[in-house]
C-alpha cells in the first residue's frame, strides 16, 4: 500500500465512522479494527457522488482507474496483475486502459532522430 493511501485510510478511521449494525442472526463479518465494514461503503459512496454531482460511476470503476493509471505511468502488465490481485495477465490487460495519447507517445520512440 502506498503512503498516500495509508494516510487517507488512517484519516477516515480517525473520523470514528460507525459500523453498520447487523442483526444478531447475521453479525457484521468485518474485523473490529477495519476501516470499512463489508458492504458499508454503499451509503457514503452514493451520498458523495450525489454531492459531487457525479453520475454513472460505480465503486468498481475505482479498480479500472487504478489499473489504467498504473499502465499510463509505464507499469508492466505483470506489475498491474500483482498490484490488483488478478489471476491472469489477460485480466490485468482488460482493466489497464490506455489513453490514445499515451499510446502515441509510446510509439514515438520508434521515430528516427532527425
Amino acid at each position: 500500500m502506498i503512503d498516500d493511501v495509508s494516510h487517507a485510510l488512517k484519516a477516515i478511521k480517525a473520523m470514528g465512522l460507525q459500523r453498520k449494525n447487523r442483526s444478531h442472526d447475521c453479525p457484521n463479518p468485518s474485523a473490529k479494527d477495519s476501516v470499512f465494514a463489508v458492504g458499508d461503503n454503499k451509503r457514503w459512496w452514493k451520498e458523495t457522488l450525489k454531492a459531487a454531482e457525479v453520475t454513472n460511476y460505480r465503486w468498481h470503476d475505482n479498480r479500472h482507474t487504478f489499473c489504467s493509471r498504473l499502465a499510463q505511468s509505464g507499469a508492466s502488465l505483470k506489475v498491474i496483475q500483482e498490484a490488483a490481485g488478478h489471476k491472469t495477465i489477460q485480466m490485468a490487460a482488460r482493466y489497464a486502459h490506455l489513453h490514445q495519447t499515451h499510446l502515441a507517445e509510446a510509439m514515438s520512440v520508434l521515430n528516427r532522430a532527425a
